[in-house]
């Protein structure tokens, strides 16, 4: 899914400033990333590295040249 599909706007995805999307992620992300504090843990259960892995993927996220366009991270199972 990408960030576009999302974050519904009435407007054209293209039209939309990138500054809009940012924030709008930012929102979402920063919820997110405390939604899974808890896979950091030593104790967690599950797969912590992947856990990781999507982590850094949602941080690095808005560094990508085109943000509107791009695929947002899967959580891992």
């Amino acid at each position: 899914m990408k960030i576009s599909e999302m974050f519904s706007s009435p407007r054209d995805p293209e039209e939309v400033p990138t500054e809009w999307w940012f924030e709008r992620y930012r929102n979402w992300r920063q919820e997110e990333l405390k939604a899974t504090d808890w896979t950091q843990l030593p104790d967690a259960p599950g797969d912590s590295s992947a856990w990781a892995t999507y982590r850094q993927a949602l941080r690095d996220l808005p560094k990508t040249k085109d943000f509107a366009n791009v695929d947002i991270p899967i959580r891992p199972e």
